[in-house]
């Protein structure tokens, strides 16, 4: 069965949710995976990956749709002190990688209907900062990929005037030149959409 069609069934079995928190880009080595614990006594594998299960909690990833963005928490045991060298080592790993999969039991490795791309939608989220570190556990609030410090949206200044080489628009050939020798013809910039236009306008809208 799909994963949509087991979703809809009254019978789909436990949810699995897995975590991986990727650090490569923060210059780590490593991706540690977890599991909020072992089903059946035994490690969990998905996909030819396998995710340590490690007591874990996590809450908040829900969109609303309005108001400010989700920031979810995401704490980890830290009991065998696995992840404490590598926070340490990286800046509480702020910016890095959190992603989240859910599937279920049935498409783990190992089971019957074992499918390592039955997932519902993955999300990427970014540490925004360690909320908690101690000898029990590690608490990370998330924010989603924009939502980080620094970050600015659109990445190109919005300016009044167009950045982009104008072309003429030759309306009796049909076709575009570049030699910018019109004083009132339709003139397009390399993204603008033609219009006509007059002497020293432009279109600002970009396609």
């Amino acid at each position: 069965m799909s994963l949509q069609s087991v979703a809809q069934s009254f019978d789909p079995g436990p949810r699995v949710e897995l975590f991986e928190l990727d650090a490569t880009g923060l210059g780590a080595d490593m991706v540690l995976r977890w599991t909020p614990g072992p089903l059946d006594g035994i490690p969990v594998s998905f996909g030819g990956v396998s995710y340590a299960p490690v007591p874990v909690e996590a809450e908040g990833f829900e969109w609303s749709g309005k108001g400010s963005l989700p920031t979810p928490r995401l704490r980890v045991s830290n009991v065998t002190r696995a992840a404490t060298g590598i926070v340490l080592a990286f800046d509480d790993l702020r910016g890095a990688s959190v992603i989240r999969k859910v599937t279920f039991k049935r498409f783990l490795d190992g089971q019957d209907e074992a499918d390592g791309t039955a997932l519902f939608k993955v999300e990427v989220w970014r540490v925004k900062r360690k909320a908690q570190h101690n000898r029990l556990m590690i608490e990370w609030e998330l924010g989603t990929p924009h939502d980080q410090p620094g970050a600015e949206i659109p990445k190109r200044q919005v300016l009044r005037t167009c950045p982009w080489k104008y072309r003429r628009w030759d309306a009796a050939a049909r076709r575009l030149d570049q030699s910018g020798n019109a004083t009132r013809q339709t003139l397009v910039c390399g993204r603008c959409k033609p219009h006509d236009l007059g002497e020293g306008q432009h279109s600002e809208t970009h396609r």
